[in-house]
């Protein structure tokens, strides 16, 4: 939108026939959450009709679900909250930091509001969101942002999309963990129009 842009990334947990089945659901759901509040929920709130969503629906209380939404504005600003999704990594002058973004899982925060956090961003700054099964190739033993951060300061160029997917392909066979799905967007800002 003119406003800005918003994003929202949820990983159902599971595999197979079930888990495209709820991603269809959810879908379903975040389209309509979409079409009925266009332009007028923040992240926070986004979150919080979709975790009422879930909390009154028993078909959607039968599975688990983590997500994340994001808005990026014109002017550099990102607001960011989460429902059970790791963290999104902030890179910025070939650095890279975890952004401290948590909340509870959809369906189980009850009436209560999800905390957004508000980060000024730079021209060429890159904020990496992820799915968990992108994080835990690179350490499923509790270090995975760590090896995450490691692998991004060791980019001769800075991190591109291309050489993130690769540092995730060769720690996932280097892991034995190439079964689980994966998903990053890279949201990157240009500067103010």
């Amino acid at each position: 939108t003119a406003a800005g842009l918003m994003g929202v990334l949820i990983d159902v947990m599971g595999h197979g026939r079930q888990a495209k089945f709820f991603s269809y659901v959810y879908a379903g759901y975040l389209r309509s959450l979409f079409q009925m509040y266009a332009g007028t929920l923040d992240a926070g709130r986004f979150l919080r009709c979709l975790s009422q969503s879930v909390a009154g629906d028993p078909l959607l209380e039968a599975t688990i679900m983590t997500c994340q939404c994001f808005q990026l504005f014109p002017e550099g600003l990102l607001k960011i909250a989460s429902a059970g999704h790791p963290c999104p990594i902030l890179i910025r002058d070939r650095k890279a930091e975890v952004l401290d973004v948590m909340g509870p899982l959809p369906g189980l925060a009850g009436d209560g509001l999800y905390d957004m956090k508000s980060f000024r961003m730079r021209p060429c700054d890159r904020v990496l969101f992820m799915t968990d099964g992108f994080l835990e190739a690179f350490d499923r033993r509790g270090h995975a942002a760590e090896a995450l951060l490691a692998c991004i300061h060791a980019a001769p160029q800075g991190p591109t999309e291309e050489y993130l997917w690769r540092a995730f392909e060769a720690q996932a066979r280097k892991q034995g963990n190439t079964a689980d799905d994966a998903t990053i967007i890279v949201a990157e800002y240009g500067g103010a129009p």
